[in-house]
Parts: C-alpha cells; sequence; structure tokens
C-alpha cells in the first residue's frame, strides 16, 4: 500500500466534521491499509483519517497487540483516570500532558461493517479516547512561529468553547495569556498571586511587582514588552496622533534617541506607547481644545529641541493649536522641522 502524508496542525481539515461511514467501498480499504502503513511508518499508536486529509470517521490503532480498525466509533464507557505526556502525529516534536480515562469501551463497525466492541485499559484507552476533559499543555507555543501559534491558540479556544474541554497551559509569554485565557494564575517563586480574569489581574502595576521589573515595562493595552526610554536631555520633539508617532518612537528608541511627545490627548494611541518612550509627554484631555497652559508647554519643549519630527494628523476644532504650534516652528531657522511620511 502506499504512505500518506499527514495532515499537520493549521491544515484546516483538521477542524473539519467528518462524514459517517455508510458502506464499506474499494476506496475506503485502500484508505484503511494506508492509514495503517503510514500510522506505522510515522511511529504512531493511533491515527484517525482526516490526519491524512480524508473527511471520513475511520480510526486505526496498534499498541503492541495488532491492529483495531474502528469505523464510526463512539465510546459507550469509561472509568478511572490517567495522567500522562501525549504527543500527535499532526504536532510533529510536541507533546502536552493530558488527563484521560483509565478504562474506556468503545463500540463502531470493524472492515466488514460488522458491530464491534472494543475495550482497554492504560495506553489503549488513551488512543480509543480522543476527547479529553482536561487538557495540561507546558509551554505550547514555544518555538512556534506566528502563524502555527496563531492557530494552535485558536484551535484550543475552539476546543474550549465548543466542546467544553478544559485547557490549563503553562506560559511565560503574558502577553498570550491575557489574550488567550478566562483565568490567568501567576505564580512567582512556587506562590500563587490570586486567579482571576486577566483584564481584572494583569495591570501594569502588577506585572512590575510580580516580575520584579525595574527597568522597562509591559504595557497591558498593547500587550507589549517595553524598553526603557533613552536616557539624556531630549533635543528631538515629534508631534503627532492617531498612531502616526509609533513609529517614529521606535526608531528613535532603536537608535538611543530621547525624545518628547506632544501634544498629545490621553485618549490618543500614541500616548499609550508615548508614555514609555518619551522623556517627556505634553499631555491635553480627551476632546478638550488645547488649553493655554498645555499650549505655553509645548512651546517651552520647543525652545529646547533642535528638531522637530511631524507626521500626518487629523485636524479638528479640539487641535488647532497643535497646527499653529507646527507653523510657529516651520517658521523657525534654528529648528529643522521634518515631516515623517
Amino acid at each position: 500500500m502506499a504512505i500518506r502524508k499527514i495532515r499537520e496542525l493549521g491544515d484546516e481539515v483538521l477542524t473539519k466534521k467528518c462524514k459517517e461511514v455508510t458502506k464499506m467501498t474499494i476506496r475506503s480499504r485502500i484508505l484503511i491499509n494506508d492509514m495503517l502503513d503510514t500510522m506505522y511508518e510515522e511511529g504512531g499508536v493511533g491515527l484517525a483519517a482526516p490526519q491524512v486529509g480524508i473527511l471520513k470517521r475511520i480510526v486505526v490503532i496498534d499498541v503492541g497487540d495488532g491492529p483495531i480498525v474502528l469505523i464510526n466509533p463512539e465510546i459507550i464507557e469509561q472509568s478511572g483516570e490517567q495522567t500522562g505526556e501525549e504527543g500527535c502525529l499532526s504536532v510533529p516534536g510536541k507533546a502536552g500532558t493530558v488527563t484521560r480515562p483509565n478504562y474506556v469501551k468503545a463500540r463502531g463497525l470493524n472492515e466488514d461493517m460488522e458491530e464491534i466492541e472494543v475495550e482497554g485499559e492504560e495506553l489503549l484507552a488513551r488512543a480509543i479516547c480522543q476527547e479529553p476533559e482536561i487538557l495540561v499543555l507546558d509551554e505550547p507555543t514555544s518555538f512556534l512561529d506566528i502563524k502555527y501559534k496563531l492557530e494552535l491558540l485558536a484551535i484550543l479556544r475552539k476546543m474550549a468553547k465548543e466542546q467544553g474541554i478544559t485547557v490549563v497551559m503553562s506560559l511565560h509569554e503574558i502577553d498570550l495569556a491575557g489574550k488567550v485565557s478566562d483565568k490567568v494564575l501567576p505564580v512567582k517563586a512556587g506562590e500563587a498571586y490570586g486567579c482571576k480574569a486577566p483584564e481584572d489581574l494583569l495591570k501594569e502595576a502588577f506585572i512590575r511587582e510580580l516580575y520584579g521589573m525595574e527597568k522597562g515595562s509591559f504595557d497591558p493595552v498593547f500587550g507589549s514588552i517595553e524598553l526603557p526610554p533613552p536616557e539624556g536631555e531630549a533635543a528631538t520633539m515629534v508631534v503627532s496622533a492617531c498612531g502616526g508617532g509609533i513609529p517614529v518612537y521606535r526608531r528613535l528608541q532603536r537608535e538611543g534617541i530621547p525624545f518628547v511627545a506632544g501634544i498629545l490627548y490621553q485618549n490618543d494611541v500614541d500616548y499609550q506607547l508615548a508614555r514609555h518612550l518619551a522623556a517627556q509627554v505634553i499631555l491635553e484631555k480627551p476632546f478638550q481644545e488645547i488649553s493655554d497652559p498645555v499650549y505655553e508647554e509645548a512651546r517651552r519643549a520647543v525652545s529646547k529641541c533642535s528638531r522637530v519630527i511631524y507626521t500626518d494628523i487629523p485636524w479638528g476644532s479640539c487641535n488647532e493649536r497643535l497646527r499653529d504650534l507646527l507653523e510657529e516652528v516651520k517658521a523657525r531657522d534654528d529648528i529643522e522641522c521634518v515631516y515623517w511620511k
């Protein structure tokens, strides 16, 4: 027979519902033989038809006592509990700690479409039972690139929401924990720090205390880790709005150039990053016209700078005075005025 290609994590076929097999055909017999050959070739103990790209309810199993073929299988009895490390041919190189029943009885059809029952304990029970109530994963996203990391997390979320499976993951990536988890349980030196919804627990001050951070910061709004701002007196000012300043801030931070950011509104997305990276942020309250004190603060900051970088800014009645400030800067000969495209 033939060795078939194993479909790996991220392949859409692994997320689709399989069709019930109503009759045995030559093609189905060939498929079963190919599945057994493929399973043996890959060193597995179980393989389902979707793993070779066929949406049929067929599984093959061999834990060392000879091959078992189950068509349209269903678990009819289970008892006990066992927890151990388990791999999957569709997720090569990865394993997770899974809790499954210690005894399982399943009903299905054999290759002759005759009803059979299969029962087993320990490894055979694990091979038969592929619907755990609890899935325990130890750093499952480590060493995965972005594409597969997103696909894995999406699959786990779907399993949790649609199949009612409890997924427990240990992660060092706190940004991912905040985005995919219903509950987060931070642990430091063996001590647990509460178990709450991420939005209730993952606050900036708490993360700084939890990890003992002295330099840099974690931004729970962006879910990003930020390096400390460049040291020194700022001679560059960035005038931006609506996210236009973010790439400028990051460029200046990488180049080690301290800068002033403003005038920014507190609800501007630029402010969320500027507060971490800028030496000074000139701030105005949301939806307010720029006040005289804030405007004068910006003028004083400009007077200490030799360069002003500005981006595209949507103008309105509230920020009209910011345009006035830019016009003042452009009229000066002692300040380089740079437009960031």
